[in-house]
Protein backbone atom coordinates (compact mmCIF):
# COMPACT_ATOMS: atom_id res chain seq x y z
CA UNK A 1 0.00 0.00 0.00
CA UNK A 2 1.16 3.52 -0.30
CA UNK A 3 2.81 5.49 2.70
CA UNK A 4 1.13 8.46 3.36
CA UNK A 5 3.61 10.97 5.28
CA UNK A 6 1.24 12.96 7.04
CA UNK A 7 0.24 11.55 10.61
CA UNK A 8 -3.04 11.98 11.71
CA UNK A 9 -4.23 13.49 15.37
CA UNK A 10 -7.29 11.74 17.09
CA UNK A 11 -8.97 14.94 18.25
CA UNK A 12 -12.21 13.30 19.83
CA UNK A 13 -13.02 9.91 20.84
CA UNK A 14 -16.64 9.23 22.36
CA UNK A 15 -18.30 6.00 23.85
CA UNK A 16 -21.94 5.54 23.33
CA UNK A 17 -24.29 5.01 26.33
CA UNK A 18 -23.81 1.73 26.90
CA UNK A 19 -21.90 1.86 30.79
CA UNK A 20 -18.45 1.43 29.21
CA UNK A 21 -16.67 3.55 31.21
CA UNK A 22 -19.08 4.62 33.91
CA UNK A 23 -22.66 4.14 35.15
CA UNK A 24 -24.86 6.44 32.82
CA UNK A 25 -27.69 5.80 34.58
CA UNK A 26 -27.97 9.12 36.48
CA UNK A 27 -26.85 11.11 33.77
CA UNK A 28 -29.06 10.00 31.49
CA UNK A 29 -31.51 10.22 34.79
CA UNK A 30 -30.28 13.82 34.96
CA UNK A 31 -30.21 15.02 31.11
CA UNK A 32 -34.08 14.06 31.20
CA UNK A 33 -35.34 15.91 34.01
CA UNK A 34 -33.38 18.99 32.61
CA UNK A 35 -35.07 18.39 29.58
CA UNK A 36 -38.41 18.27 31.01
CA UNK A 37 -38.13 21.21 33.13
CA UNK A 38 -36.93 23.27 29.57
CA UNK A 39 -39.67 21.89 27.61
CA UNK A 40 -41.93 23.17 30.56
CA UNK A 41 -39.83 26.90 30.81
CA UNK A 42 -40.60 27.09 26.86
CA UNK A 43 -44.68 26.19 27.48
CA UNK A 44 -44.68 22.70 26.87
CA UNK A 45 -46.69 22.16 30.31
CA UNK A 46 -48.36 19.05 29.41
CA UNK A 47 -44.91 16.46 29.80
CA UNK A 48 -43.28 14.90 32.67
CA UNK A 49 -40.25 12.49 32.54
CA UNK A 50 -42.58 9.54 32.95
CA UNK A 51 -44.83 10.41 29.78
CA UNK A 52 -41.58 11.28 28.44
CA UNK A 53 -39.97 7.87 29.18
CA UNK A 54 -43.14 6.31 27.91
CA UNK A 55 -43.41 7.63 24.42
CA UNK A 56 -39.80 6.68 24.32
CA UNK A 57 -40.89 2.95 24.88
CA UNK A 58 -43.53 3.46 22.14
CA UNK A 59 -41.44 4.94 19.15
CA UNK A 60 -38.68 2.19 20.16
CA UNK A 61 -40.73 -0.33 20.02
CA UNK A 62 -42.64 0.80 16.71
CA UNK A 63 -39.73 0.66 14.77
CA UNK A 64 -39.66 -2.89 15.20
CA UNK A 65 -35.83 -3.38 15.77
CA UNK A 66 -34.62 -1.19 13.03
CA UNK A 67 -31.49 0.90 13.98
CA UNK A 68 -31.74 4.25 16.22
CA UNK A 69 -29.54 6.56 17.49
CA UNK A 70 -29.72 7.76 20.85
CA UNK A 71 -30.27 11.01 19.76
CA UNK A 72 -32.47 10.13 16.88
CA UNK A 73 -34.72 8.46 19.52
CA UNK A 74 -35.18 11.77 21.60
CA UNK A 75 -35.87 13.51 18.69
CA UNK A 76 -38.47 11.57 17.75
CA UNK A 77 -39.57 11.58 21.46
CA UNK A 78 -39.62 15.48 21.51
CA UNK A 79 -41.83 15.40 18.11
CA UNK A 80 -44.32 13.58 19.37
CA UNK A 81 -44.48 15.17 22.50
CA UNK A 82 -45.06 18.77 21.05
CA UNK A 83 -47.92 17.08 18.63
Amino acid sequence: SKTDNHSQQLSLLSFDLDDTLWSTKDVVRDANEKMIQTMKDLGCINIDVETFLKTTKEIRKSLKGRPITYEGLRKKTIRKTLE
